[in-house]
């Protein structure tokens, strides 16, 4: 508040840049590096003051408190040297570096996997959290692959809206297809970075679609598969081998006729699709950074 108080008309520098006839001011100057003609001249206090006391506009206000701001910075203790020289040093740039463990967590929910990386030599307030959301509805054909990409696409469509303050406090968050199912990410720093990744399924429980949303997604996805069609013919030959090497997997041109197909890729379709992904029953959790194995088994389980 202090800040916004100091933004005065009186405190502020206007640039004006256009032409010359448009503008109707002279430019009597020469910047000295580009020799760019410029002026300077004050703003008439009539014109100062009419700003200064302008009403302000109703709905300009200060933003709500933002949830993902941390409060604490606290940085947990690095590995005793004991367990660190039962580690072996890995090599890194012609350099030796302390070895990192991952751990994989007992957990008291079915259907969990948790693992767990702690602190390296060089500590930070922060942490991430991947899950895979395992389940086979996310691949395996072109229906599978193409609605499962409309239901990632929608659903970081709402959580840009719903996470919009993450940024500004340093957290980031994605949502992807994978051939073993949902991947979804939360990093930042670590005070912040478990309810951040909360929020992700929440919105997949309660995600809702419509038409219009769909449609828009629907067709930039058919826009990108006709994209590849045009790729030059090394991208081609390079595509080709790398389907028939890593085959079973979808070419991009069954996935491009089945979501130009409007009975089949449709509103309904990603409706049923959804209750599918939903559906999974295996989650496999990945918890690194300044993290304590408990928060990353607890964190796993919340997801279950």
């Amino acid at each position: 508040r202090e800040l916004l108080e100091l933004l005065t008309p009186r405190r502020a520098l206007t640039l004006l840049v256009g032409p010359r006839p448009e503008t109707r001011l002279e430019a009597p100057l020469q910047e000295r590096w580009y020799g760019t003609p410029y002026g300077l001249q004050p703003v008439a206090d009539e014109a100062l003051t009419r700003l200064a006391e302008a009403a302000p506009h109703p709905d300009l206000r200060l933003p709500p408190p933002n949830p993902y701001v941390p409060d604490s910075f606290q940085l947990l203790e690095p590995p005793p040297p004991a367990a660190a020289a039962a580690a072996p040093p890995a090599e890194e740039g012609g350099g030796r570096r302390r070895r990192r463990e991952l751990t994989e967590l007992a957990s008291g929910a079915a259907g969990v996997r948790a693992w767990h990386l702690g602190v390296g030599g060089f500590a930070r307030p922060k942490a991430s959290a991947l899950v895979l959301l395992r389940t086979p509805a996310a691949a395996g054909t072109a229906r599978r692959v193409v609605l499962s990409s409309l239901a990632a696409e929608l659903l970081d469509d709402t959580l840009g809206t719903a996470l919009a303050a993450a940024p500004d406090a340093g957290a980031g968050w994605s949502v992807g297809v994978h051939p073993g199912g949902l991947v979804f990410q939360a990093s930042g720093y670590s005070q912040r970075v478990q309810g951040l990744a909360l929020e992700l399924p929440k919105a997949l429980a309660s995600l809702e679609l419509d038409e219009e949303r769909f449609s828009l997604h629907r067709e930039l996805l058919l826009k990108a598969l006709r994209n590849r069609r045009e790729e030059r013919p090394l991208w081609q030959a390079q595509y080709e081998l790398s389907f028939a090497m890593s085959r079973p997997t979808v070419h991009y041109e069954h996935a491009l006729a089945f979501a130009a197909d409007d009975g089949a890729c449709s509103l309904a379709a990603l409706r049923s699709h959804l209750d599918d992904l939903r559906a999974a029953g295996f989650v496999e959790a990945l918890v690194h950074g300044n993290a304590l194995e408990g928060e990353a088994r607890t964190f796993s389980e919340e997801w279950a």
